[in-house]
């Protein structure tokens, strides 16, 4: 018979359907804050030309370590399918943090000025309806910041066969079912552009993360 694909297995959780809220949670204690602050640092960059009560959504939010900050400046929506990210969120974080399918936001077109999509999109069996709906919520010079890790790179591999192995508890990102999508430049860009414009796609941490910033115009930032 052939496997059907479940809620967990579509979210990229595993065989177990483990969520990993505690891992996520600590993502700016040592050493792993290395490897997040550049991704920190552009979505403060993009926050920060925004005026004072611009839109933004964190998509996929899990415990908002990303996002946090934003607000109150900032209009902030964290979103996520997990019931514990959201419950996370409403008590640690400042914001309004509501449980939605990407798939499905419960919002009009054109509503966010900013889209924080930060290491999620790995985790998608299918990651283009999503990617779809974000591109409808988008403000025509809204800008979505999306960062997954560069697959193509050898750091990177090695990282996640050694270190997340023995210390990733439940994130196992060199598993097939944790990670249904190996993202390297080439295909990061080509997943974004069928929807929005890719700006451009920096490497960081020694090349292991990728970050791109796509818009509905053509704008180069």
């Amino acid at each position: 018979m052939p496997k059907v694909k479940t809620e967990q297995s579509r979210l990229g959780r595993g065989e177990k359907g483990e969520y990993y809220l505690d891992y996520n949670a600590k993502s700016l204690t040592f050493p792993r804050n290395v490897f997040h602050a550049p991704k920190l640092k552009k979505a403060a960059e993009l926050a920060a030309v925004l005026p004072d009560l611009a839109r933004v959504l964190d998509a996929g939010c899990g415990s908002g370590y990303v996002s946090d900050g934003l607000a109150p400046r900032l209009q902030l929506m964290g979103v996520d399918i997990e019931d514990a990210a959201i419950a996370f969120c409403k008590e640690h974080r400042k914001g309004e943090f509501l449980k939605a399918d990407l798939t499905k936001l419960p919002f009009s077109e054109n509503t966010f000025d900013l889209i924080l999509f930060t290491n999620t999109i790995e985790h998608l069996e299918d990651p283009q309806p999503v990617l779809s709906e974000l591109a409808r919520v988008l403000k025509p010079r809204g800008r979505l910041l999306v960062t997954t890790e560069n697959c193509a790179n050898l750091f990177w591999v090695f990282l996640e066969h050694t270190w997340y192995r023995v210390f990733g508890g439940p994130c196992k990102p060199y598993l097939r079912e944790v990670h249904p999508q190996r993202y390297t430049p080439c295909l990061l860009k080509e997943h974004l552009s069928q929807h929005l414009t890719v700006a451009r796609i920096h490497h960081a941490v020694l090349g292991m993360e990728l970050i791109a910033v796509a818009t509905k115009e053509k704008v180069t930032y």
